[in-house]
């Protein structure tokens, strides 16, 4: 069974006949009151003249006239009449025929009277000869299953609110997904999530925003940056803690922020360039040795938009950047370095488990580092069958719904560098012209019916 508010937008299919006679189909869109104790549905009309005998189909029937100033004709095999009662009681006798519905995804077909209900205000009545055994009534709640159109003309089957956690609704990605947000026809809210404050108490999860306890949202779009994880994630954490949907789990983001436990993980799995992680207690020699000889890369682990990263070519140039480095006591990665890649790389984007879009950069010249914050250039990039496979092997050991995976072609075929739990769109979608944000709200859209469903479920049983 569906459940539904004590208000939905449905849509009502009248039929009629043309000046030719031949049968046509009028579509109403309009707002029914939910009422389980009615029996019957009722529809408002501003007149009814029966008999009536029209000329052009050249047989009696029954003229509806709508508050709009539409005709409807039906012919007397069309229609009945029924005795009902009214809201005061009384009974009427009243014009009646078989009208199809639609309710949500489904349309029924079902019997509506015809009377004038000036004095009321919903026009449509929907009572137990509909909802019986077909429906749940929240009389909470109002538009479940709203069925207009949104700006991408699909029809909206629930009203949405999603929170997009970023620290600047200017950048380029953020306005991007609040205008495909909106485009589903759904609320949309940016939080700066260092505004946030969690109040965790026995049994119940608050968050506060700017001194007001925030509703609770369908789901989150973290856009997390790397400086500002540890609270970031904190915040995922609590809207998790309270049944809401993120497109990056708090798990998946702390892992993939980690390039080492990320490494880690990833080598289970797909093939990555050889690397080296040690102390500074370890000897630099046998550290470069471990790594396959220079040339090499070194990496700070914290390090984004190709930030803290180092080519060396020499044994002598690696030593002192390993002294330099323990010395400031950061942690770094070694890796080895792929001279026929000639300073080129492949982001592709996926989604859900699919790869959505894809492109190569190129390194500016004496450059080593391809990414687009560094002066690199890109051109849209057709993937092919191995490195989809790895894109896509990587995000689901990552766990990530939406990333971007960094694919390196070696002679040993692609291999790993990374992957990106928070990816910008906008080199993404201005290369490709793809719209990636609008595949992320189809994301949402498709796990958000998943967890209706499951819901659903839960309130038949009970």
């Amino acid at each position: 069974m569906l459940a539904i508010g004590r208000k939905e937008d449905v849509v009502l299919k009248i039929p009629t006949r043309n000046v030719d006679g031949k049968n046509l189909f009028i579509r109403i869109n309009v707002e029914a009151k939910i009422d389980s104790g009615a029996y019957g549905n009722s529809m408002h009309i501003k007149k009814c003249i029966e008999p009536y005998y029209s000329m052009t189909n050249k047989c009696y029937g029954a003229l509806i006239i709508l508050d709009s100033g539409k005709e409807i004709f039906l012919k007397s095999s069309d229609y009945f009449f029924k005795n009902v009662k009214n809201s005061g009681g009384k009974s009427e006798r009243r014009l009646a025929t078989k009208l199809k519905i639609l309710v949500g995804k489904k349309t029924y077909k079902t019997t509506f009277t015809f009377t004038n209900r000036d004095g009321l205000r919903n026009k449509i009545l929907l009572g137990r000869q509909l909802l019986k055994n077909r429906f749940l009534i929240d009389v909470s709640k109002t538009n479940l299953l709203s069925l207009w159109k949104n700006k991408r003309g699909k029809m909206i089957e629930e009203k949405r609110l999603i929170y997009i956690l970023s620290r600047n609704r200017n950048l380029y990605s953020t306005k991007r997904l609040v205008e495909e947000v909106e485009a589903m026809g759904w609320e949309c809210r940016v939080l700066d999530y260092l505004k946030c404050t969690l109040d965790i108490v026995k049994g119940k999860r608050v968050i506060n925003y700017n001194g007001k306890t925030l509703d609770k949202p369908d789901a989150i779009i973290p856009r997390i940056g790397a400086s500002r994880t540890f609270f970031g994630n904190a915040v995922i954490r609590q809207f998790e803690s309270m049944g809401v949907f993120s497109t990056t789990s708090s798990l998946s983001l702390s892992r993939s922020r980690d390039k080492l436990r990320s490494i880690q993980i990833l080598s289970r799995n797909v093939d990555i360039p050889k690397t080296v992680f040690a102390s500074n207690k370890s000897k630099a020699e046998d550290v470069i040795n471990l790594a396959g000889g220079t040339p090499l890369i070194m990496k700070v682990l914290e390090g984004t938009q190709g930030k803290g990263v180092v080519l060396v070519d020499s044994k002598m140039s690696a030593k002192s950047v390993l002294d330099a480095f323990n010395g400031l006591e950061v942690n770094i990665l070694v890796q080895e370095f792929i001279k026929e890649a000639d300073g080129e790389d492949i982001r592709v984007f996926v989604v859900d488990g699919k790869v959505v879009g894809a492109m190569k950069r190129k390194a500016k010249d004496k450059e080593f580092r391809s990414n687009l914050h560094q002066g690199g250039t890109s051109v849209p990039h057709k993937v092919k069958r191995n490195e989809k496979s790895v894109a896509i092997q990587s995000a689901l050991a990552m766990g990530l719904g939406i990333c971007g995976v960094d694919i390196i072609n070696s002679a040993r075929g692609p291999l790993v560098l990374e992957v990106n739990s928070s990816p910008g769109l906008e080199g993404i979608e201005k290369t490709t012209g793809f719209n990636i944000a609008g595949e992320i709200m189809s994301y949402i859209d498709k796990h958000l019916k998943i967890k209706d469903r499951q819901k659903r479920k839960r309130i038949v049983r009970t």
